[in-house]
């Protein structure tokens, strides 16, 4: 059977953009506050890949996947650990932990 498409959902353009150029069909959407734009049961497979620190409304967002995946469909979710050893000692240095935005207006300020 294989792949035959492959759908990528963004609240940045530029991330659309990097997935456009590798033939994935996009769409913009806050998963925080905006319904996807796809009808009931149409995935087989839905990932959400380091994005779930990010989402401000969690229950709307995990409705929404719940609602697009086909009964019997995989949710692959993944996070970073931010309580690895590696991570621990990074704010120790000054440093932010990779992947996990705590602020955006500190985020420079590390």
């Amino acid at each position: 059977m294989g792949i035959k498409e492959v759908y990528g959902v963004d609240v940045g353009e530029h991330a659309l953009v990097k997935a456009k150029e590798k033939r994935i069909i996009t769409f913009q959407v806050d998963i925080s506050r905006e319904k996807l734009p796809f009808q009931d049961e149409t995935f087989d497979f839905v990932t959400l890949l380091n994005i779930i620190e990010h989402v401000e409304e969690l229950d709307f967002t995990l409705k929404e996947i719940y609602r697009v995946l086909k009964k019997g469909g995989v949710f692959l979710l993944a996070t970073p650990n931010a309580t690895s050893w590696y991570n621990r000692l990074l704010p120790l240095f000054g440093k932010p932990i990779p992947g996990i935005e705590l602020s955006k207006e500190m985020r420079y300020r590390y």
